[in-house]
């Protein structure tokens, strides 16, 4: 076996990773692995206000949908071999599809 490690591909790795560590661990194996990974942080897409807590904590309205759109786009203009949704209560299921 090789010690090099060879590229393996593009993941995009959604998840809320509004603190740092919650994602940087997989992201690291997953690098180590040799996959190239871009991190989506939906939490961005969340107003920092009141009502943008209580959408967040419900799962319903505008920022919600403004988190999903988002991902399709990038999803498109990436092309990524995987897309890795960790704890995606946000993600709708046409998003997925």
């Amino acid at each position: 076996m090789s010690d090099t490690v060879m590229e393996k591909g593009k993941i995009l790795f959604a998840a809320n990773l509004q603190y740092e560590f919650r994602g940087s661990v997989m992201v690291k194996a997953l690098q180590s692995f040799g996959w190239v990974v871009e991190k989506y942080c939906w939490w961005d897409y969340i107003p920092k206000s009141i009502w943008g807590k209580v959408q967040a904590k419900y799962i319903f309205g505008p920022a919600v949908k403004r988190i999903n759109q988002p991902l399709i786009e990038r999803c498109n203009f990436m092309k990524p071999e995987v897309v890795f949704i960790y704890k995606g209560i946000y993600v709708w299921p046409q998003t997925i599809a």
